[in-house]
């Protein structure tokens, strides 16, 4: 009976701990628009750069991952959008109200903000995306490719992203000739990426939101060009009711729209002078 018992005690005394790490409580951060895509990866701290791995662009998406996380999870999120009821927006109307009953039933805590929809945690606020700027460039070197509908140049990207708090990432991938143009064109940055950080001081931080604040800046639309450009550039700029995106493709810095007003030139230069790499000739001051 002693062996017996003695067995038991060495049996729970290895189960014991397994229950303690199923039960004990993590957080993970919700980040993004809300309204076509949202990651969730986990915390600390929201990040300037998020991995193609952690982004969702459905509820349903975003339900499964919750799934998986352990009871007792807190998810921050401090929205980017919210609707005149001052709820949250997530992909699309009412969707909210079933995220949250969603973590409800599985025992995870939404904080960050109140039952009102005002922010509680201005850090997390902080370190949301301010700045995006994208590039694809085509690389002059062409390929005899075997394969059919092959892209047979090559093809350069860069992001440079700034978080509200001034930290910064640049990150920058290659694409060779011959691939699968499927995948060649994506804007998501592969696993093997360069990626490097940066931090603007105050300063550099205050001219960097004084120009987004440029009515110019604010009333900057797509910018889709039929004939040959030096590149195609996605811009995000968060503001207080959501994502500026502009759209680029195929950039003439001599197109006669831009001339008249340079005022796209001097966004995409600005990311390259805040990210301290080396300005095209095109770029004006």
């Amino acid at each position: 009976m002693k062996r017996l018992f003695a067995i038991l005690v060495f049996f729970a005394a290895l189960i014991a701990p397994l229950r303690s790490q199923q039960t004990q409580a993590v957080d993970y951060v919700l980040d993004g628009d809300g309204m076509r895509e949202i990651a969730l990866y986990p915390a600390p701290g929201y990040r300037s750069y998020v991995e193609p791995k952690y982004v969702t662009q459905s509820l349903e998406e975003l339900e499964q991952r919750v799934a998986q996380l352990p009871p007792g999870t807190r998810l921050h999120w401090v929205p980017y959008k919210r609707d005149p009821s001052c709820k949250p927006v997530l992909f699309s109307d009412g969707q909210y109200d079933l995220f949250a009953k969603f973590c409800r039933d599985h025992n995870v805590e939404l904080v960050g903000f109140s039952s009102q929809g005002i922010a509680q945690d201005k850090s997390q606020e902080q370190r949301q995306t301010l700045f995006v700027v994208r590039e694809r460039l085509h690389r002059p070197h062409f390929a005899n490719c075997s394969g059919e509908r092959q892209v047979v140049y090559g093809l350069s990207y860069s992001a440079i992203s700034v978080s509200a708090d001034g930290r910064g990432t640049k990150v920058v991938w290659y694409v060779p000739p011959c691939s699968d143009p499927r995948k060649a064109f994506e804007w998501d940055a592969p696993a093997n990426a360069e990626m490097s950080d940066f931090v603007l001081s105050t300063d550099a931080l205050a001219e960097l939101r004084s120009f987004l604040d440029k009515p110019a800046v604010k009333s900057l639309r797509d910018f889709l060009n039929a004939g040959y450009g030096v590149g195609d550039y996605q811009i995000e700029i968060g503001r207080s009711s959501g994502i500026q995106r502009v759209p680029v493709f195929s950039l003439m810095p001599e197109h006669d729209e831009l001339k008249r007003d340079p005022t796209l030139i001097q966004v995409i230069c600005k990311a390259k002078e805040i990210a301290s790499e080396k300005r095209p000739l095109w770029c004006r001051n």
